[in-house]
């Protein structure tokens, strides 16, 4: 609820996206005394949920768009990062990673990708301690994109973790 409320606050001044954007990103960068006030998880999951409605909104991301929105989950993704006193496997961080997963994916830059889905994977590995069928797409995730850059060893790997898993989740049923 505070999510949506400090999300339509910031709609309240500005009516599109890249204005509401830019009020929370005030928000999160307040100081008081010259000190910067550490903003809680609710004004990072309100400018994510703003960030993932630009990404949707668009017809096809502009240039200018694809360095706002990359801009913004960067962004996110430090503060978060101090948020958690400096742990990036955090699971805190899982969400602005997995929106930055999909971002890469989407304007093509494979290699980004590639690196944000293994930190995914590792944010998942410190969260469950072993092999889960939560991690099943994200092992499909890693098949695909090797595979899309022209590596069917690794692709192959990842393809046979997200088939083991898939069979362990039939046989628990």
């Amino acid at each position: 609820m505070r999510v949506l409320y400090t999300l339509y606050t910031a709609r309240l001044s500005e009516s599109e996206s890249i204005g509401s954007d830019m009020v929370l990103k005030s928000l999160a960068e307040m100081t008081h005394d010259g000190q910067p006030i550490k903003a809680n998880q609710f004004l990072f999951k309100a400018i994510l949920v703003n960030t993932m409605l630009a990404m949707h909104s668009q017809q096809g991301l502009t240039e200018q768009s694809a360095m706002m929105i990359q801009g913004t989950l960067s962004g996110i993704f430090n503060a978060q990062i101090a948020y958690a006193e400096g742990d990036r496997n955090h699971p805190f961080l899982e969400e602005v990673v997995s929106l930055l997963c999909n971002f890469f994916e989407s304007t093509g830059n494979w290699r980004s990708a590639l690196y944000m889905w293994h930190h995914f994977l590792g944010i998942q590995e410190r969260t469950f301690g072993e092999v889960k069928k939560e991690m099943t797409m994200t092992f499909k995730k890693l098949a695909t994109i090797y595979s899309q850059v022209g590596n069917p060893s690794s692709s192959a790997t990842y393809f046979e973790k997200a088939q083991d898993l898939m069979a362990l989740s039939l046989k628990d049923a």
